[in-house]
């Protein structure tokens, strides 16, 4: 089905995404610890193995069960590297390393690792961690440039200020545009959905309609019973399948210029005397009738072809919706099938 399909394919995305996420966290980690070990403080350790250990414990409860657990295993594995990549700017001054690096690369490098993973975030998880790590950005360029007053830092300080707010507003127009994005895919999912309820409501009713077909026309049913009793089982199967309140069927006479009631099947109680309609009454329907397969009136009383009938018929009757099909003998117009509904309108459907 589509919408399962459209489903799938949204959560496999998101699935793939977190997988990659915390397999790269894991052995960039890894790596980082293994080749910077003499090098690191004991603090910076310490929160490098705690980091390892989030990644480990978001794979182990990834493979337990992905589609329950991936946000889960997500956000351990991206704020154990937050984590990581905040003490590594605070522990910096701390670290026993003999070439010359400045304050400045690294503060640099971890904004560019806070942007991808505030980005990814935001898809992955909801808006809200685009802010949190958004701040946690905006935190450390301020961290850098007025309390470490690192000199690249504070010599482009207005640059960096530039580069705060434009990092406000980048955090802003990416909130609003996931936002976009989820409400357009949630609308298409959700269109799909229609979609697959309406076909799987087609297919039920036409099921349910062809059963009835086929019980109305089987031999011993049809051959052995007079015709009065065919009409009265026509009227009940038509009603109980269409879910209305009156099944009529009436016959045409006089050069098909009168119709007459020939049988009536009612929910309520209701007295199956014979009615006479005249075509010089009602023109608009008889002409209708006869140049149409079918009168589909889901209002009758708006409906060019029976709003005729309003003061005579409908209204007392509570007959707010009609479905008229037209049956023939022997290739010429014999009578109709009146399918009424009452007290509510119905819209008639092809299948009807």
């Amino acid at each position: 089905m589509e919408y399962e399909k459209l489903t799938q394919n949204y959560i496999r995305g998101k699935l793939i995404t977190v997988s990659i996420v915390i397999i790269i966290s894991l052995v960039g980690m890894a790596i980082d610890t293994l080749v910077y070990f003499k090098l690191y403080p004991p603090l910076q350790l310490i929160v490098q193995f705690a980091s390892i250990s989030a990644s480990l414990v978001a794979l182990l409860i990834f493979l337990i069960n992905r589609e329950k657990y991936y946000k889960l295993a997500f956000l351990l594995s991206v704020y154990g590297i937050v984590v990581t990549i905040l003490s590594t700017s605070v522990f910096f001054e701390y670290f026993n390393n003999t070439a010359r690096i400045y304050h400045a690369h690294i503060g640099l490098r971890d904004m560019y690792f806070l942007i991808i993973y505030m980005t990814i975030s935001g898809f992955i998880i909801s808006k809200k961690h685009i802010v949190i790590q958004g701040s946690l950005l905006i935190g450390m360029m301020m961290y850098y440039t007025f309390y470490l007053e690192d000199p690249f830092f504070v010599d482009n300080i207005f640059t960096n200020l530039l580069a705060i707010i434009g990092y406000i507003i980048m955090c802003f127009f990416l909130v609003k545009t996931i936002q976009q994005f989820t409400n357009g895919f949630n609308n298409v999912i959700l269109e799909a959905r229609e979609r697959q309820i309406l076909s799987s409501v087609k297919t039920e009713k036409l099921e349910k309609y062809q059963n009835a077909l086929v019980s109305l026309t089987k031999a011993d049913n049809l051959y052995n019973q007079e015709l009065d009793e065919v009409y009265v089982n026509i009227c009940k199967v038509a009603g109980k399948c269409l879910g209305i309140d009156r099944v009529s069927i009436w016959l045409l006479k006089e050069n098909d210029t009168i119709l007459v009631r020939k049988t009536l099947f009612s929910r309520e109680e209701e007295i199956d005397d014979s009615i006479i309609l005249e075509e010089k009454d009602f023109p608009a329907y008889f002409r209708a009738m006869k140049g149409k397969l079918f009168i589909k009136a889901n209002n009758a009383y708006v409906n060019a072809d029976t709003k005729e009938f309003s003061d005579v018929y409908l209204e007392p009757l509570n007959i707010c919706s009609m479905l008229d099909c037209l049956f023939r003998l022997d290739g010429q117009p014999a009578g109709i099938i009146c399918c009424e509904s009452q007290g509510k309108f119905k819209n008639w459907t092809t299948e009807d």
